[in-house]
C-alpha cells in the first residue's frame, strides 16, 4: 500500500517544512514497517494545478493525506477534486487546523472520504489498518482523534521522513498544547495543557 502526504506552502522558505504531514508518515512507518510505503510531497501555490497533481500521483497512491491550513485550503480541495478525477481508487483524507477548526464543512465536499480532526497519528494509523485488513469494520467518515501520548511517537527527523538538509530551515517541535486564549489562533481552542517530549528525543533530535 502506497501513501502520500502532502502541503501546499505559501512558497519556499524557512518555515515550508512539512512538519505535520512528516509525523504522520513517521507514525505509519513505526506501525507498519515494510508493510506500506509512505511520502511526503511539497507543493507550493505559485505551481498550476497539474503541476501539482501530477507530484502527488507520481507514487500512485492507494491513499492521499493533506494537511489543511488558512493559506491552502481553497488550493488543496481543488487538488483533491482533480485527484479524484484522475485517480478515483485513492483514500483521499484531510487533516489540520482548517479541518479540526470546521470539519462539517469538508464532510460536504464529495471527493474526500476520511476527515480527521485533532492530532492524527494514532487516527491515521487505525484508519490504514481497516483499509488493509478487508473484513475491518470502517469508521466513520469524521474521526475525532484521541490525543497521542507524546512518547510513543516517532521522530519525524530521525526516523528519516524529513531530511533538514533539503529545507531552508527547520520546524522542530519541542510540545504540544497552548495554555493561552488568543481569538486569532486556532490552536487556543485544542488541548490547553502542555504536553512536552521526552528529552532524550529532544537530544537525539
Amino acid at each position: 500500500m502506497q501513501c502520500t502526504f502532502t502541503t501546499i506552502h505559501i512558497r519556499p522558505s524557512t518555515r515550508s517544512v512539512p512538519l505535520a504531514s512528516a509525523s504522520l508518515a513517521a507514525a505509519l512507518r513505526a506501525d507498519y514497517g515494510d508493510d506500506l510505503s509512505v511520502s511526503v510531497v511539497d507543493l507550493y501555490l505559485e505551481q498550476p494545478g497539474a503541476e501539482q497533481l501530477a507530484a502527488v500521483l507520481a507514487n500512485a497512491p492507494d491513499l492521499l493525506g493533506f494537511s489543511i491550513y488558512l493559506w491552502n485550503r481553497r488550493e488543496s480541495l481543488a487538488l483533491a477534486e482533480m485527484v479524484r478525477s484522475s485517480r478515483p481508487e485513492t483514500v483521499i483524507v484531510v487533516g489540520g487546523p482548517e479541518v479540526s477548526a470546521d470539519p462539517g464543512t469538508f464532510a460536504e465536499t464529495g471527493c474526500i472520504d476520511y476527515i480527521i480532526t485533532g492530532e492524527g497519528e494514532r487516527a491515521i494509523c487505525s484508519l490504514v489498518g481497516t483499509i488493509i485488513e478487508p473484513q475491518a469494520q470502517h469508521p466513520e467518515r469524521v474521526i475525532h482523534a484521541e490525543l497521542p501520548d507524546l512518547r510513543g511517537l516517532p521522530s519525524p527527523y530521525l526516523t528519516g521522513i524529513l531530511d533538514p538538509g533539503q529545507y531552508e530551515g527547520i520546524i522542530w517541535e519541542l510540545s504540544r498544547g497552548c495554555p493561552f486564549n488568543c481569538a486569532f489562533c486556532y490552536e487556543a481552542r485544542g488541548e490547553s495543557r502542555i504536553r512536552r517530549y521526552d528529552e532524550s528525543r529532544i537530544r537525539a533530535e
